[in-house]
């Protein structure tokens, strides 16, 4: 297998520029960037994604969790989080917790094992157990969808979309209107939602 000292020989550059040039991480000439680029297209040379990730501190790589694959919500999530992080370099590793809260804990130890560069977690089960495993990280986490004390979240409006859709229901003409949530204990779909329903008409039906 060729090196980067072989590379850096046959395009009379030094191993610091191929690296630089490799790594875009600094000045290289137009004539030599030229000649790296001649070499490396003759010789078919692949760089060592391992030996990158040494020397960059880098993996290139974000964890996503998610409760469920099965649902639309989420593949939609994922196809999206995956195209706009691959038009950056990033590629990902999916973890599915199965909505097992004992999962979401295990897919964060082994995410920070394979030293991902960040995660994203569309949380569900938010409990002390989770948050104190968040605070141990050594690597950002971005959370989706539900609000975690002291941690970065990226949170959808869930109070007006259920006061906006109820109210299209209403300007549609129907008249008792049922809502189908889960426990308060989660905020968003359980507290907010409904809290958006109920806001927007009296003659409401709440079915649990």
């Amino acid at each position: 297998m060729i090196t980067i000292k072989e590379i850096a020989k046959l395009a009379n550059a030094s191993s610091s520029t191929v690296s630089r040039y490799l790594n875009d991480s600094g000045y290289v000439s137009e004539e030599t960037r030229k000649r790296i680029e001649k070499v490396i297209k003759s010789t078919g040379y692949v760089p060592s994604e391992q030996a990158k990730s040494l020397r960059t501190k880098q993996t290139k790589v974000i964890g996503v969790i998610v409760p469920r694959l099965s649902t639309d919500t989420s593949s939609r999530l994922v196809n999206s989080i995956n195209d706009i992080l691959a038009e950056q370099g990033y590629q990902i590793i999916l973890a599915n917790t199965n909505l097992n809260p004992e999962k979401e804990i295990a897919n964060l130890r082994l995410l920070r094992s394979r030293q991902v560069d960040g995660i994203i977690l569309l949380a569900t089960n938010i409990n002390p157990t989770l948050i104190k495993e968040i605070e141990n990280l050594t690597v950002p986490l971005v959370a989706l969808g539900q609000e975690i004390p002291g941690i970065s979240v990226i949170l959808n409006d869930d109070y007006q979309a259920a006061k906006d859709m109820t109210k299209l229901f209403g300007e549609q003409s129907h008249q008792d209107i049922a809502f189908i949530g889960v426990s308060e204990q989660d905020r968003a779909v359980g507290h907010l939602r409904k809290k958006g329903f109920f806001g927007r008409y009296e003659r409401t039906w709440l079915v649990c």
